[in-house]
């Protein structure tokens, strides 16, 4: 008995072929996600994003200086995620944009942020940018001395993507608008108006699924087979 197989059907197995490769090679999915526990914005003066003697914001503010940053979801800054002084941002799969509001201080050329994921104690993730910028004009200050969470001592600036438990984080967008255009959301420890309007920010943080080594070689072996399938069932059509 000969095998026979045309054209079309050679088309259509190999589609197959293709569609359980590409089922094959899709990462395998974490558990769950980190969440942002925690932030830090300070004064830059000049690059390459090294903190000078000023302004310093953060999350961790147990009410004495530094003036703390609040985080919301929302631009209008309702509601602040981080009324108390701890902050818990679930970050997704995707696409995660925050809000930063703080109580106005000096206005210096450029400004940094610290991110802390899942309760690190040192910067996860760090960036800066011109004061008032687009939000895409930002540069990497890994290993820059920047401000912690403690708001005394300085940390070297962590990168702008880092993986996490199989999932990888990276800063696509940072901006803080020291204009005072947007509103009287929060004062210097507590949420609220205070009478003086707000320095207004902004972060996204993208969040991908990364597969694991013992993926990759599962899914070079499975692709590996299936078109050496392929190609032998086609000498035995010829």
């Amino acid at each position: 008995m000969k095998w026979s197989w045309s054209k079309a059907g050679r088309g259509a197995r190999m589609l197959q072929v293709v569609g359980a490769a590409a089922t094959l090679a899709m990462p395998a999915i974490a558990a769950a996600q980190t969440s942002l526990t925690g932030a830090t914005i300070y004064g830059v003066c000049e690059p390459p994003g090294a903190a000078c003697i000023g302004d310093i914001w953060n999350t961790a503010n147990p009410g004495s200086p530094p003036f703390k940053v609040f985080f919301s979801a929302s631009s209008s800054g309702t509601p602040i995620l981080n009324p108390l002084t701890t902050l818990n941002a679930p970050l997704s799969a995707g696409s995660n944009t925050f809000y930063l509001f703080t109580e106005p201080g000096i206005n210096q050329p450029f400004f940094g942020v610290n991110l802390y994921l899942g309760g690190a104690t040192t910067a996860s993730l760090s960036t800066y940018a011109p004061s008032n910028g687009t939000g895409t004009d930002f540069a990497s200050n890994v290993g820059q001395p920047t401000y912690g969470l403690s708001g005394s001592t300085t940390e070297p600036g962590g990168p702008l993507s880092v993986v996490v438990g199989g999932f990888q984080y990276t800063i696509t967008y940072f901006a803080f608008n020291t204009t005072q255009q947007f509103g009287d959301v929060v004062g210097g420890f507590t949420p609220g108006a205070s009478g003086i309007n707000d320095y207004v920010g902004r972060v996204t943080i993208n969040v991908t699924a990364v597969p694991e080594p013992s993926t990759i070689m599962l899914t070079a072996t499975g692709l590996s087979g299936l078109l050496g399938m392929g190609w032998r069932r086609r000498r035995l059509s010829v």
